[in-house]
């Protein structure tokens, strides 16, 4: 049988599917219900659950948002609104884990909406293509492997795509338009770089929509552009003030001095950087010699003597421009399209051929080629600075994703005679879809179901009595001793706490660090001040009470030689303890102790 015919034969089925669909969402309370029930069913499976998954920063936000520092109430890498709120919650309304609470339940909620207006909006095929992509690319990362990057384009998207149907003139209840305002505002700030790369994908969505109202014939009063436009301008005045906020914030003392520090910081570790030899001469005449230069890249950082935030400006200022080559990029294109991630590329694959499939008409392709071309080009622009990573590509394609969910029923599915074979194929590409989510759906309740512990709920507490009892944590607690870690080794312990539990203020005190971003923060400051530590390289060898944990010996060898370098010429250092801090798999550290032997 040819395509047409099979086309032809399961048209009425699909067209059958779709209209019950459109009956059942025809009403907001039915479609409300079943977006709140489906909603809660998902994210119960994905929360109260013994998968964890990490390292993300979220952990380490919540324990610095945790009010278990004497100060607090800011924290990079999300807005000032949402870190004060979250802190003041914490230390107004204690007993409870804040900032998971916030995280999981502003996902919640825009994955409610994010369905309720995908089947209110769109035609059931594209309302399939945006939830199969969310189950599939971003779910865990909401839910047991929470990371505010995921949660950040999640709970933008839904906020754009309620709007955005509200602007194309779609029937949105009052209460869903606040609540999109409500979220884009929270989308940047639980990271603004995600809400801003979200901008060209909307304007560009916004002016095709516009461009169809405009010449459709049908003249707009005033009141109902009005209508139309002011759930956007008040989510976009809103936003404004967030950022301006969080920026005068910023700019206060002790918080200036750490985004400053850390600025500089992760442009050397999270950025391409030449290799020493590139730059020695530069380098040597800034006084950076190789061991300090890997040291930086290491993540290795927390002497504040020699690591200021002007000898990391020094350094980044070396690197500045590396770029990958076009080759290069490439190269990492090849790699990850065909190779690493290739059912992130057959899954995109999906997504265009049937968004241009369901699309309607002329306007409805134009707006999938325009977004798919202008995400090519972002993505080569990140891949060629180096900053590229799942989290990134995955919710920017999802901006990508509900403007072709938008294009398929564009003006409405009316077509003309001559248009009839493709209207044909987009109902059964929608019904085809349709079943597909059904069946992801499935696919990702039995992945859920098998370690679903309704016991996580104490996750929400803030406690770390249920996970105390593991080795890695055992081994950290002994108050006595202040253990320096090295960045990596540490995620052993947040993998102990399963990047949900949040540890005491003295476990924290007795566990510092050799480097990260916490580094030269208000937090990590009171916190070394309160264990009478100015500089933690160098308590190694000044304080009786440190020892260096790590798994990595060259990171050992490299702080000893920085100690030599810098402040004591004969420093040695030796293992005196070798644990296996591993929890599921064996995971050996050597715990290293320093003199100056003067």
């Amino acid at each position: 049988m040819s395509i047409n015919g099979v086309i032809t034969r399961l048209q009425p089925k699909c067209a059958a599917m779709e209209a019950a669909v459109d009956r059942f969402a025809a009403s907001p309370v039915r479609r409300f219900l079943f977006a709140a029930l489906f909603g809660l069913f998902l994210f119960a499976l994905g929360c109260l659950t013994n998968k964890y998954y990490g390292p993300n920063d979220d952990w380490t936000m919540g324990v610095l948002l945790s009010g278990h520092y004497d100060v607090g109430g800011n924290c990079l890498f999300i807005g000032s609104t949402l870190a004060h709120l979250v802190y003041w919650l914490n230390t107004h309304i204690v007993g409870l884990n804040w900032f998971l609470i916030a995280e999981r339940f502003m996902a919640l909620v825009a994955f409610v909406l994010f369905v309720y207006i995908a089947l209110g909006s769109t035609r059931l095929g594209a309302a399939a293509i945006g939830l199969c992509f969310i189950e599939f690319f971003l779910f865990s990362g909401v839910s047991h492997a929470s990371n505010f990057s995921y949660v950040s384009g999640l709970v933008t998207a839904a906020g754009w795509l309620t709007l955005l149907a509200t602007f194309r003139g779609d029937k949105v209840p009052v209460w869903a338009q606040v609540t999109a305002v409500l979220l884009c505002v929270f989308g940047l700030e639980w990271r603004y770089e995600v809400f801003f790369i979200s901008l060209p994908f909307i304007g560009l969505t916004a002016l095709i929509i516009f461009v169809d109202i405009w010449t459709s014939g049908f003249a707009l009063e005033g009141k109902e552009w009005v209508r139309r436009l002011l759930p956007t301008v008040v989510a976009l005045v809103l936003c404004g003030c967030a950022y301006a906020y969080t920026t005068a914030q910023w700019e206060l003392d002790g918080w200036q001095d750490w985004r400053e520090y850390n600025h500089w910081r992760s442009n050397i570790s999270d950025f391409l950087m030449p290799e020493y030899d590139e730059a020695e001469d530069q380098l040597q005449a800034l006084g950076v010699s190789k061991n300090d230069y890997v040291l930086a890249d290491s993540w290795v950082t927390a002497d504040p003597e020699y690591f200021t935030s002007e000898k990391l400006e020094d350094i980044v200022s070396v690197g500045h421009g590396t770029l990958r080559t076009p080759l290069d990029t490439a190269k990492w294109f090849a790699s990850t399209l065909l190779i690493h991630d290739r059912t992130f590329f057959l899954g995109i694959l999906a997504v265009t051929i049937g968004g241009l499939l369901m699309a309607n008409g002329k306007r409805g392709r134009r707006m999938v080629y325009g977004l798919i071309g202008m995400m090519a080009l972002v993505a080569i622009v990140l891949v060629f600075i180096g900053r590229f990573p799942n989290r990134v590509e995955h919710t920017v394609w999802l901006f990508v994703v509900i403007g072709i969910m938008l294009a398929s029923r564009e003006g409405g599915r009316t077509t003309s005679e001559k248009e009839a074979k493709a209207q044909a194929r987009a109902m059964v590409v929608s019904g085809a879809s349709g079943v597909v989510w059904v069946l992801a759906t499935l696919f990702v309740v039995a992945h859920l179901v098998p370690a679903f512990n309704p016991a996580k709920i104490d996750t929400f507490v803030m406690s770390d009595e249920p996970v105390m009892e593991k080795a890695s944590l055992q081994f950290a607690s002994d108050p006595d001793v202040i253990r320096i870690w090295d960045v990596k080794a540490y995620t052993r312990i947040e993998q102990g706490f399963e990047y949900r539990y949040i540890p005491s203020k003295d476990f924290l005190e007795s566990n510092q660090f050799l480097g990260g971003w916490t580094i030269n923060s208000p937090m990590s400051n009171s916190s070394l001040e309160n264990i009478g530590i100015d500089n933690t390289i160098k308590s190694l060898v000044e304080d009786d009470r440190t020892v260096l944990v790590t798994h990595n010996p060259d990171i050992a060898d490299g702080v000893l030689l920085h100690l030599q370098e810098h402040y004591y010429p004969n420093a040695t250092m030796q293992v005196v303890d070798e644990v296996n801090i591993g929890n599921d798999k064996a995971y050996w550290v050597s715990v290293y102790d320093y003199s100056a032997n003067d």
